[in-house]
């Protein structure tokens, strides 16, 4: 019997092992090595996560009719069973079909509106010879391979140490459609679930994207239904990234994520997971999540952030892993305020994370594993406080938005990208915390709990959910949106789009700066520019009754009993509570002492991390 569960513990999910709550804290590594075994086991992980997506292209376990050879995946858990007999494992399994898979049915093979070469995993973007995910023979003959290698694992003599399966498709096992630069899918499969031929790129409508991604959503579903169907594994899944990959990288919308909301609803996933911001995760920026964190736990299930920031050590090690490149710090002490900085976004959104070491080598210090150790204990003693958010303003967005907009970074979009890169990233120095939902979850209670409701992604807005911001409007709070954000009516933008969400009409002009709307018991926002700055924020912020903890430019999160500072330039940081906490340092591992107010200096880059209790 699986002796892990997720259920809620203190206001937010987390693992439960043996009925007894546990800080969900993990260790990736393609395969773990013995160093780094020991050292993060002796740091108090007790869960661990392997398996990449290149050695399971070159040695798949389905290797012909009826046919498997699973002695890659065997010898990897075992040898992990062996090193740590008293440790757990959630290892990536691939459901991505093999190569003599594709060869023998070709007409279930992912299709391209633009010509590429036949390339397999070595193309960019992991190639273009794979299945589509549309496929109904691939679910099905895939999923029975996948079910004989549960019921294997299930019954092998490592069995007591794996916890749950982390299934794993499309590029790089994170469930974005092949080749996005090259606009799929045109499948034979696609066309027949489409009910019609697919249209060009630029004639493909909200119909079509839709169901482009619920055929994503429906894979997965139908994989984590196996799992669920032959064990008491938990279950993951990547999924739900926000669709910030710059213009610059070719990225289509057809790579996207776009039913999250369905993902979120799935009954058979447990887990959630995404990297966080790979735009902004230098030192002094915010390194947020590329995902809804806040709506993932709103439905019950547990986000797991991907740690894969590196350290000074990336790439010193000889390791024979394919090497992936990425922003390097410059030695220890920026490594280390990165290590923390990660540490305390997970800290203050109660949420889980695993550090990653994707290319190897990049914990080889022992400083390293004594701040991650620090930092688990401090971890554990938080399971014993209050685990919620008490932010005071919600974003929301809509997925379908961008449905209705030409190709991302050409005229008619040019901005649209920016939302999720640079707004975002003003919004975490704006110095109050903000949770993240999509526009489905406006139906839930908690949008009660918000002074501000932030429509950082509004434009197709169904009529449900613009109904629902119109009831929110009683209780005086404040609506933020941008003057493109509004209705879509018969598939189109409707001409007067802002009266259709805020009852406001400021005609066609967009203004240079944010323009307020007082009434009766709301207040209207329209913010004007496409980005707008932490200070600008922060008065819109302070205007509408929320709490400003910190008032200069800095990296900022906090929650009911943890706040993070990451200090994206030099100088003493005045942070002022609601109400006085006993404040720990967690850094320097000394209690500060009972205060509603507090300053710490600190230099460009550096991280605080504090815990916050209710005074004795």
């Amino acid at each position: 019997m699986n002796p892990f569960t997720i259920r809620n513990h203190q206001g937010a999910p987390t693992f439960f092992k043996n009925g007894e709550p546990i800080f969900p804290l993990l260790f990736w590594q393609t395969e773990i090595l013995e160093r780094d075994a020991h050292a993060f086991s002796e740091a108090g992980v007790e869960i661990f996560s392997f398996f990449r997506s290149i050695p399971h292209y070159d040695h798949p376990y389905w290797t012909g009719e009826g046919q498997y050879d699973f002695s890659r995946v065997d010898n990897a858990i075992r040898e992990f069973h062996k090193k740590l007999p008293r440790a757990y494992c959630i290892p990536r399994i691939y459901v991505s079909a093999p190569d003599w898979w594709l060869k023998k049915n070709p007409e279930e093979l992912c299709g391209f509106a633009e010509d590429a070469p036949c390339t397999w995993y070595k193309g960019r973007w992991q190639g273009t010879f794979h299945e589509s995910f549309a496929s109904e023979k691939w679910k099905k003959e895939m999923g029975e391979a996948f079910r004989v290698l549960v019921r294997h694992i299930r019954q092998a003599d490592y069995a007591d140490c794996v916890i749950g399966i982390h299934i794993a498709g499309g590029i790089t096992g994170e469930w974005h459609l092949w080749s996005p630069n090259l606009r799929p899918d045109t499948s034979l499969s696609m066309q027949k679930r489409y009910g019609r031929p697919i249209p060009p790129p630029g004639e493909r409508d909200a119909a079509y994207y839709r169901c482009l991604n619920e055929a994503t959503a429906e894979a997965i579903n139908h994989f984590a239904g196996i799992v669920k169907e032959e064990s008491d594994f938990l279950t993951a899944v990547f999924y739900g990234y926000t669709p910030d990959m710059p213009n610059k990288l070719g990225w289509s919308i057809e790579g996207d994520h776009r039913a999250t909301e369905l993902v979120h609803r799935l009954t058979n996933i447990d887990i959630i997971s995404a990297p966080h911001s790979y735009e902004r995760r230098r030192s002094g920026q915010d390194g947020y999540f590329r995902n809804f964190a806040e709506s993932v736990v709103l439905h019950e299930k547990l986000f797991v952030d991907e740690g894969d920031d590196r350290t000074y050590l990336d790439g010193k090690e000889g390791n024979g892993v394919e090497h992936v490149g990425g922003v390097v710090p410059d030695g220890m002490e920026e490594s280390l305020d990165i290590i923390r900085r990660e540490f305390g976004n997970m800290l203050t959104h109660n949420i889980g994370m695993w550090y990653m070491d994707l290319n190897g080598g990049n914990f080889h210090d022992d400083r390293f594993m004594e701040e991650i150790a620090k930092l688990k204990r401090w971890g554990d003693y938080s399971m014993h406080l209050p685990r919620t958010r008490h932010a005071e303003i919600a974003v929301i967005a809509s997925q379908e938005s961008e449905f209705y907009l030409p190709q991302r970074g050409t005229p008619g979009n040019e901005t649209y990208a920016a939302r999720y890169i640079e707004q975002i990233g003003e919004l975490c120095k704006s110095g109050a915390p903000f949770d993240f939902y999509l526009s489905a979850d406006l139906e839930s209670d908690i949008m009660e709990r918000y002074k501000v409701i932030f429509c950082l992604d509004g434009l197709a807005l169904n009529e449900k959910e613009r109904k629902r911001l119109h009831d929110l409007q009683n209780g005086g709070r404040t609506f933020l949106w941008f003057h493109d954000t509004g209705a879509i009516v018969g598939g189109r933008r409707s001409s007067v789009n802002s009266r259709e969400l805020t009852g406001l009409d400021v005609g066609e002009t967009v203004p240079a700066r944010p323009v307020k709307r007082d009434f009766s018991d709301w207040t209207s926002v329209d913010l004007g520019d496409p980005v707008n700055s932490a200070e600008t924020l922060r008065g819109i912020f302070r205007d509408a009754g929320i709490h400003i903890y910190l008032e200069s430019d800095d990296v900022f999160s906090a929650s009911d009993s943890a706040l993070m500072i990451h200090a994206a330039s030099d100088g003493e940081k005045r942070i002022t509570l609601p109400e006085s906490r006993r404040i720990t340092d967690i850094v320097a591992g000394k209690i500060i002492g009972c205060a509603q107010s507090f300053s710490v200096s600190m230099k460009f880059g550096d991280t605080a991390l504090f815990l916050l209790e209710q005074p004795e």
